[in-house]
This record gives C-alpha cells, structure tokens and sequence, in this order.
C-alpha cells in the first residue's frame, strides 16, 4: 500500500579538478584504434587513411601519423589528381579539390550507404550503394541514381563511364555496358559462404575479385569470364597495382601477397609470421615496387621500403596487453603475451624491450622497482612454471632455479628478497623465497590467483581454480594465512587493499565487497551488474572497476555510488600512480586519463519508515579532502528547502565517510516533500541530489475484484487501510446499476482499529441470475462517510449450453453439447432435431448433469437423408422448466445453408430469424428481402451482415409496425465471392394483438399441454370466435379449421410432428388471441 514517488533532479556539485573523467588520451597504438579501412598518398610524401570516423594524415611518407580530422562516416576514398571523395553511411560525401588539404561535405540528393567510390575523371564520378549507383557527369553539380535490381552489391569499380562490374553478397559478379542502366551476371557461385567482397581492375580487360573463405578470380576479357586463381590465397579485401604486371593485395589474417606476372600467382610478403588472427588488412598502396603501406584491425599500421620482405609498424605492437605496471618516476612496463614494453615519460612514448623465453607461455609479473623484476610462466606441463629474473629494469632476464608443475598463477614480493609465488594444479603449491629467489620453500599447498601485502607481515590472497569464491589473510608475513570471507557459489576475480584495513574486492555476476577492519567484517556493495575482473582504488574511497566486456566504473564514495567511464572491449589492466589511471588491454590498446575526483561527496537514498505524519531519511557523506560539518537535511514542499535538521553524525573527518539519518516528524499526510542532504567543508556549501517522497494518506480504501460469485450469492471484499484513526460503520452498497446502490450489507470486521490493515468482506444472496451487480466497500472516518471504487460482477446464468459442430459419418451424426449447470441439476437431455421443425428427439448420453457441475453429452442419430438441411437443438429440465439450446443447421454435402428460423410478432414489430451455415465462406451483404407478396419488393439489414466459420449463426431483423392481419413472405439473402445465394421463401400472418388482446388471450386454455394427439381448446370469454389456426416454428401454417364457439373444443393433432406451435384463434370482432402448444 505503500508508494514513493522518487524524482531525481540534477545534482549540484563542486568538482575538485574537472568535471567529468572524459579526457581519456590514447597512448597506443598511435593515432587510433579504429580499424584503417583505406590508405592512399597523393604525393610520395603525403598520405590520407579513412576509418568509420577519422580522418588521418602522414605527410612524412608515413613515418608518422596523425588524426586530421573527425568525420561523420567513412567507407571508401579515392583521388583523382588533386580532387579526393571520401564516401560513407547516410549519403555522406566528403570532397577536397586541393589534395586532401581541406575537405567540404557535399549532397548528392541520396542516403544510402555508400561503399565505393571510382573517380574516372574531373567530371565522371561514381558512387554505389547495396542496391543502386549514384553518378555525376559535371563533377558534382548533378548527381542522377540507378537502379541495380535483384542485388546487395559490396563494391563496385568502373574502367570506363559505360562498363562497370560489382560484386554481390549473393555469390555473383555483376556487369554493366551502358552506365548501369542494365546489367548481367557474369559469375554465380550460389554455395556457402558465397558472398563476395572486393573487385579490382588494373585495365579494361584484367580484374580481380575476392571471396569469402579464400577464394580469389581473375579475368582477361574484361569480366565476361572469371578463373579462380590456385594457390594459398585468404580472403582480399583490397589490391593495388602500379602496372600491368606488378600488383599487391591484402585481406584476412594479415595476409599480403606480391604478384609479378599480373595476377597468375601469388606470393606472401607476411609483415608476421604468417596468418595470425585478428590481423585482418583492409587497405593497401604502393608508391613503387619497394614502398608501400597497409591498413587495417586495430588501427593497424605498417610501411616497408623493400617490396614486402620485412615491415615496420607505426605502434610499438597492437596486440592484446594482459598487465601493465608504472611507477612515480615515470617508469612503466607493460606486458604483451611473452614480449615486455617500457615508458620512461608516464606512457607519453613506448618502446620494444624484451622477450621473456618462458617453457609455454608468460602468466604474469611483478616488479620491486624500476630495475628488480621476476616473470612467471603458465601452463598445464612440469616445467611450464617457470621464472624469470631481471635486474636491469627488462632488458634481460635469468632463469630462477625453480618450477611449479602446471604453471604459476600469482607472485608477489614484499621487496627485492622476500616474495611469493603460487600455483599448480594438482601439486598446488605457495612458495615464499626470502632471497631474491634464489631458493625457495613450500608454505602451504594452496594456490592463489592473486597476492597483496601492505607491509612486511599483513597480506591478503585470493585463490584461483575451483571453489575460488574466499579471501585469505596473512599477519606474519605469509608464513600463515585464514579464511577471511568465503562465499558459497561465487567466483572472486580481484581484490585490491588501500591499507591494512580498507580493501575491496570483485567478481562474477555483480559481486563487489569492502571492508574497512582488515577483513572482519565485509560488506555487500550495489554495482551495475557484469562479471568484474579487475579493481584498483586510489584512496579509500576513490576507486575503479572493470568487467569482462571492458565498462570501467568509477566510485568516489567507497562504493556506494558508481559511475560510468568507458565502454570499451577488452580491458585486462588498471593501474594508478600519481594522479594517473592507466588502462591496458585487447589490440596493444593502451589509454591515460587524470584521476579525478569532488572534494565531497553527498548522497541521500530513498526515505524509509514512511507514514501519514512522519519519514525517516539516510544518506551518506564522504570527504576526499577536508573535514566536512553541518551536516543536515533540508526539506520543503517545492523547491525551496525552507526546513531543515541535522543530521546524525552531523561531521566526518578527513578522507573518510560516513551514513548520516534523521527522522521527520509531524508531516502532512498524502503530500509531496522533497529533500537533500547538505554540509560545509572549507567554508564552501555542498548539496546532495534531490529525492522526494509522499506521505501516506490518513486512510485508504479500496473496493476488491471478486471472482467468487454464483447464480444468486457472491462474496465481495474490500480493503481499507488506517493511518491513524479508527474506521467504524464498514459495509458494503450494492444495486444493478452503478448509480444506483440502494442494498447495503455489513461488512465483516465493521470497524478497523487505528494503524491497521484489514480485509473486509461481505456476502450477496438472493441475486438474480445472469445479471450484473455493481458494488463498493463504506465506513465512516471522523465523522465523514468514505467509499471505495465501484466495482462490477456478473451472476452466473442457471445453465450455460455451449453446442458443437456434428460430427458426420456416412448417413450417421454425432451430436455433441457441453452442458454447465450452475445452480440446480439438468435433466431430461435430449437432441431434438428435424428438416422442418423439432419432430425428432433423441436421448443423449448421459442424460443428466448434477447440480454446479458440467459435462459433454452426445447422441448418434443414424439413417439420415443426406440430400436435406437438418435443424437441431439440445432440449432440457431444469428446475421444473424447459431449457434449449441455440438453435443450429448441418448437412451432409458441406455446402452453405440459408434457411427461416422461428419468426416473433410483438404489438408493434415483426422480428424475421433465419439460421445460417456458411462451411468455412465468407457471406457478406446478409439481408431478408420480404414483401406481402412471393415477389417480396423491400429489403431489411440483417444482424450480423457477415459470418465465417463453421459454426450456425443466428440472422434477425425488424419490421416495424407491420400491417395486422397480413401474411408477409420472407426469405434470407447473402452474398458469397461475389455469387448472391437465397434461401427457401417463409411466410408469416400477423395478427391483431395489442394490449387488450393479450388479455383476451391469457382467457384460452389448451389442454393438455404438451400434447400426443387430440387437445382442447377452451374459451372463459363472450367473444365470438370465427377460427382456428396452427403455426410452426417457421412461421408456416400446419392447420386451419373454422369453429362457431371455441367451448370444449376437440382438434386431432395426432398427424403433428413434435415440437413448438402457436394456436391462434380469430375471432368476429377481428381480435385475435394466441398460445403456445407443445407436442411430444
């Protein structure tokens, strides 16, 4: 019952260096990370590279690259003399008519997404996108599109304004002759995999393409046929020739081959050793036969000055960073799988410094200091747990006389002599060396993931491997170590500990703890959800985490608030120094950025406790800096803030934090408050967000659904809430119609004590069946009288009769019904059936369904007449009464039926029923066309106008005022596809009734009744009687007979078939007086 409403305002709060941590400064790879898509110079000297949204530049003949500029998108570039296009997503068109010294973006009046771009001349520019080309014959002042059906066109490239060629996701090669108007297939290679991607023509008649998954064309006679090219060939993704025979090419897995016979064979130029994953090589360009370029994942950027036979990169690696380590002297190291770099400027500029030989592979490092080092090996073998030594900061290494069987998983040193290593697998081993590693003793058979000292004897360790979910302590030195935390079904990935006391640690699926006593006691901490790998702080309360996926999170308030920074892939490594936070990970990417943090931090959660008059409110204070005092809330029913109250504690000392609360006394009720939390430090005033909540009301009432309800009882509830004060006079209105609740129950409590909840009910009887009540929950509150909403229920019907479609074998049908009673037992069930009327019945099996329960019932009528219509019903007792079904129709051919059903007369309107079967048609159009005449002459809607399905629809419509005494002629109507279809003609007499009538009519008696064979037919009135007629259901006469008097009358009815009829009897005066006959 319960609600706060939570309205989060901008927070106003003073910054201590800047605000907002989005200076992130990339240190490598240089100058980007976004994957090169193309490269071309426009000069020996002068070079351009696109990526999806940079621009960059070398004007040193690519000793060096910058970013030049941002753009929008890009996907393709090309210059022809000192005009250069750049083409991308969205119709973007970059052009420079000075050699890429500025660049204006042009329209095209398109928006597609380009994705090549050939320039043939000044004035012949084409653009292509998935489906069309967009060209220019004015160099841009006019640009017209051109179709390319049937397609997904790659990429596209021109010899000529006329021939073009693409190539198509769909495995084919596309030629045009005539501009694009037309094109032809000239390669279908419809398999797996098909999609092609480049295309590339050196002169009219020789070309190439790439396919996916290494398949490589060629063609001599200008694309009119293609011959797959042998050899180790990857996937291309860009060529570049300088002549007839001497080309290059690029693609996939850093492959880059040299041809020298045009294109017959290939040979690998690797700028690895050999295919390696993650090098794909998107765009390539020779100046000559020895200088040349390529671009392309990562950022990736390599020139070489002999044809391809070696490469240098223009970053010092950009491969994946698993750890990276600085000092405050500006020193700093960072680890690429076996290979070590080194930074002497705080990451300004890196260097190659060493490979560490190790027996499988490098599992991690720890340097001393600047010069001190030792790197351990990893691996599932014996001596895959190796360790290295260094003593000159890198620069070589000395293998240790010390292996752990199946690698090693952390070390750590207390400083150049006493340090740790642990790991193994199924020998696993914590190893402790007290001199520099020369020799080393077993401590515990433990392995640990990670290791931490804060001085010479308290430590913390993590384990690794299965069941890695505790953290160990150490307080003498690592000699022993306990169980500080263990956590059942959790995985623990890094810790890091400030000081001896306060510390943090993180894991798998939003697992985040600190403590702030050394690790007696921890505390769950709230973080976005992920899988966390790695956390640093830089104070107690400034700190850092990162998640498999590479978000970095930022808390300036030891965690109980976090911030967003980056969402990159792949960060493996923080570390922090000075004011600085490194981050190193996938693609050699290496980033710096300030650490940053407010002086104070404020923080107020939602209010708790809340009543009609009262709140309690928390938050949290933290100092970066100074001490912080005043500490209070401020709350108002705007913005104002006019009140306030301390706050308990009401000071935090420096660099600390600490949860502040007071409580709100006498509030108004159900109002709006909003509040924040505020205090001073250094004179200077600071403020929380705002929150705000509601106040409770004084009470609530509230009127409860109810689906407890029969044919004449139901239970209704409602709830009602106090506040403070005692409810009395609780009770229940009700009527049948929501405006109108003249029945009043008591409720059941009739009064709810102050500061309760109860749930009121109440109990209807003597309700009508099948009808709809409406109801709500009173009482009184202080004198005043208080509903609840008006609610509505409807009362189940006596019986519900749901029929079902027959079920037809041969001349055989099987009738099925299922039959609800809801109150008393139904019984007596039969199927009465007939091409006529109802002269037909049939016992159903089982004949009788008790009281509130329900059941299928069915029959087999057998020996039908297949070529007829059949109508049919479900007749029943209930209660003394006779009960029926809906009526329905069926035959055996499937085909549509149109046929009369039972037609009503009341003194002012005659109501015509028909029955209708479409088979699974469409009718539409459904009317009666009727008149006083077999050629009818006026036509009436019908309801419904159409009908679907297999089921029988019951067709009814008004005459209004008919004339009395006349015999109308009817008959059904509808249309089927366009095709009108009828049924038979019925006709019906009207009579004279009116309100007299009924009453001379109420003065017949027919006996017996129901019927077998004679009835008779007596008058209680001095009127005169002329006739007497029978009707059917369908409204056609079955009998006629004139009488004299109408005393004792006797008629043979033994010739009538089962079922309903109507006995008028006519009398001189020309009134008329009807009853109903029933035959058996």
């Amino acid at each position: 019952m319960k609600k706060n409403l939570l309205i989060l305002f901008c927070a106003i709060l003073c910054i201590n260096k800047i605000h907002s941590q989005t200076n992130w400064e990339l240190l490598n790879p240089k100058p980007t990370v976004n994957s090169g898509k193309d490269v071309d110079f426009v000069t020996n000297t002068i070079g351009y590279i696109i990526t999806s949204n940079e621009l960059l530049e070398t004007q040193d003949a690519g000793n060096s690259w910058s970013k030049k500029q941002n753009i929008a998108s890009g996907n393709d570039m090309s210059f022809y003399s000192t005009t250069g296009y750049i083409v991308g997503d969205n119709g973007y068109v970059l052009k420079s008519v000075d050699n890429g010294t500025s660049w204006n973006q042009i329209a095209t009046g398109f928006s597609g997404n380009f994705n090549t771009i050939t320039i043939l001349d000044d004035n012949n520019i084409i653009l292509s996108t998935s489906n069309s080309i967009v060209k220019t014959t004015d160099g841009g002042s006019t640009w017209e599109s051109l179709s390319v059906p049937n397609a997904t066109v790659v990429k596209t490239f021109f010899t000529s304004s006329l021939v073009g060629h693409a190539t198509c996701a769909n495995g084919t090669i596309l030629k045009t002759t005539d501009g694009g108007v037309n094109w032809h297939t000239t390669l279908s290679l419809v398999t797996n995999y098909s999609n092609f991607y480049s295309i590339y023509f050196v002169n009219k008649n020789l070309g190439f393409s790439s396919q996916e998954y290494s398949n490589m064309y060629r063609t001599t006679d200008g694309g009119e046929t293609w011959m797959e090219v042998s050899g180790n060939i990857r996937e291309m993704h860009d060529f570049y020739f300088l002549d007839d025979t001497n080309g290059f090419a690029s693609g996939e897995y850093g492959a880059t081959y040299k041809t020298t016979d045009g294109g017959i064979t290939w040979n690998t130029i690797f700028f690895e050793n050999g295919f390696v994953g993650g090098n794909d090589i998107y765009g390539i360009y020779f100046e000559d036969n020895n200088t040349g370029y390529v671009t392309g994942v990562n950022g990736r950027i390599m020139k070489t000055t002999d044809g391809g036979i070696s490469w240098t990169s223009n970053s010092m690696t950009y491969k994946n960073f698993n750890s990276i380590k600085l000092f405050s002297s500006g020193i700093g190291i960072a680890r690429s799988g076996n290979n070590y770099y080194k930074t002497i400027d705080f990451g300004d500029n890196w260097s190659y410094l060493s490979t560490v030989n190790h027996f499988s592979y490098c599992n991690g490092f720890y340097f001393v200091n600047e010069n001190v080092g030792y790197s351990v090996g990893g691996g599932t073998n014996s001596p895959s747990g190796d360790v290295f030594k260094t003593i000159d900061g890198g620069i070589t290494w000395n293998q240790l006389n010390i292996y752990v069987d199946e690698g090693i998983n952390s070390i750590v040193f207390l400083d150049q002599d006493t340090g740790f290593i642990s790991g193994g697998f199924n020998r696993r081993k914590l190893m402790k060396t007290t001199d520099g590693g020369s020799n080393w003793t077993q401590i515990l058979d433990q392995r640990f993931g990670q290791m931490q000292f804060l001085n010479n004897q308290v430590g913390y360790a993590i384990n690794t491997g299965y069941s890695n979910g505790i953290v160990y302590k150490t307080t003498d030195g690592g000699n022993t170590w306990n169980v500080s935390i263990k956590l059942a079904d959790s995985w623990i990935n890094g810790f890091d500990f400030i000081d001896e006391n306060n510390g943090y640690f993180v894991g798998d699926q939003g697992l985040c703890y600190k403590t702030n006593d050394g690790g007696t006691h921890w505390v769950q901490l709230q973080v976005p959800f992920g899988y966390y790998k790695k956390v640093n702080f830089y104070t107690k309360n400034v700190g850092y985490i990162t998640d498999d996926y590479g978000s970095l999170f930022k808390t300036e308030n030891g965690g109980i608030t976090w911030q967003s920074l980056t969402d990159r892939s792949g960060i493996n490594d923080i570390e922090l120094t000075t004011d600085k936070i490194f981050t190193a990970g996938t693609g050699g990417r290496i980033y710096r950025s300030d650490v940053q943090y407010h002086p104070i931090v404020l923080t107020v959660n939602p209010a708790e406790k809340i009543t009609n008059s009262s709140a309690g409110l928390a938050g949290n204070a933290t100092s970066n800096g100074l001490p912080i005092a005043n500490i209070q809330f401020e709350y108002s029913l705007d913005s104002s803030f006019s009140t306030s109250i301390a706050a308990t504690p009401g000071t935090v000392a420096a660099n600390d934090s600490s949860n502040v609360t007071s409580d709100l006394l006498n509030l108004q009720s159900n109002t709006t408050y909003y509040y924040r939390l505020t205090a001073t430090q250094n004179s200077n005033i600071y403020y929380s967000p705002i929150l705000s909540f509601i106040t409770l009301p004084d009470y609530q009432i509230e009127t409860n659904y109810t689906y407890n309800y029969k044919t004449t009882t139901a239970e209704i509830s409602g709830t009602i809430v106090s506040n403070q004060h005692d409810i009395t006079n609780v009770g229940f209105q009700y009527g049948m119609s929501a405006d109108t609740l003249d029945g009043t129950i008591s409720g059941s409590p009739t009064t709810v004590v102050g500061h309760t909840t109860e749930n009121v009910t109440g109990n209807l009887v003597n309700l009508q069946p099948a009808t709809r009540y409406y109801y709500r929950i009173k009482a009184t509150h202080q004198g005043q009288d208080i509903y609840g909403a008006v609610q509505s229920f409807t009362t189940y019907p006596e019986c519900s009769i749901n029929l079902y479609s027959p079920t037809i074998n041969g001349t055989d049908v099987n009738l099925t019904a299922y039959v609800t009673s809801y109150s008393q037992a139904i019984s007596d069930i039969v199927f009465e059936y007939g091409t006529l009327a109802y002269e037909n019945s049939i016992s159903t099996d089982p004949s009788q369904v008790d009281a509130d329960n329900s059941n299928y019932v069915s029959a087999i009528l057998i020996g039908l007449d297949p070529n007829l219509n059949y109508y049919y019903r479900l007749k029943a007792m209930q209660n003394g009464q006779v009960i029926y079904s809906t009526e329905r129709v069926f035959n055996f051919s499937g085909n549509i039926i149109l046929v009369g059903s039972a037609t009503g007369e009341t003194p002012n309107a005659l109501a015509l029923k028909g029955l209708i079967n479409s088979y699974g048609s469409y009718l539409t159009n459904i009317h009666f066309e009727y008149g006083v005449t077999n050629s009818f002459g006026s036509t009436l809607s019908a309801t419904p106008n159409s009908v679907y399905g297999y089921n029988t629809n019951l067709i009814s419509a008004i005459i209004n005022d008919p004339l009395p005494n006349q015999t109308y002629y009817y008959r059904l109507v509808a249309n089927n596809n366009g095709n009108v279809i009828y049924s038979d003609t019925y006709q019906y007499t009207t009579g004279t009734l009116s309100a007299t009538d009924f009453e001379l009519s109420n003065k017949i008696a027919i006996y017996p009744n129901p019927a077998t064979d004679f009835v008779t037919i007596k008058s209680n009135t001095a009127e005169k009687a002329k006739s007497i007629e029978f009707y059917n259901v369908l409204g056609q006469r079955v009998h006629y007979e004139n009488v004299s008097n109408i005393s004792d009358i006797k008629i043979d009815v033994s010739n009538f078939k089962k079922g309903i009829y109507v006995v008028k009897v006519n009398f001189e005066n020309l009134k008329v007086a009807s009853s109903k006959l029933i035959m058996n």
